[in-house]
């Protein structure tokens, strides 16, 4: 199986009707404008799940520690945004996003935020 590719939903002044990607052992990844894009995780699993945002770049020729947040088990719910691509980027202008548990329910959706 193959690392999952996001689609960035655009969130419009009139609202829209967010869509979910289910969690996957090879993890997933969106493309990344910038630091408009927000990220939500929600968790109805059993078990709480650690996302980790990879970051391939480096400061001063010093690798950046990678982002991790934890998802609560049952009814977690989170959102996670500030991505500089200068950081987060893979070579093809991705995130890439893992997590330690990708049980049913465990899902994701990217979003970007427009003036």
């Amino acid at each position: 199986m193959a690392r999952g590719l996001l689609t960035v939903q655009d969130v419009l002044q009139t609202g829209i009707t967010p869509s979910y990607t289910q969690a996957t052992v090879d993890g997933t990844s969106f493309p990344n404008v910038g630091l408009a894009i927000l990220i939500h995780i929600k968790n109805t699993s059993g078990a709480s799940s650690v996302v980790t945002f990879q970051t391939p770049g480096k400061a001063k020729g010093e690798t950046i520690t990678v982002r991790t947040v934890t998802v609560p088990a049952t009814t977690g719910d989170k959102m996670v945004s500030f991505f500089p691509p200068d950081v987060f980027n893979q070579n093809d202008g991705t995130v890439y996003v893992d997590f330690s548990t990708y049980a049913a329910g465990v899902t994701v959706a990217a979003f970007l935020i427009r003036e």
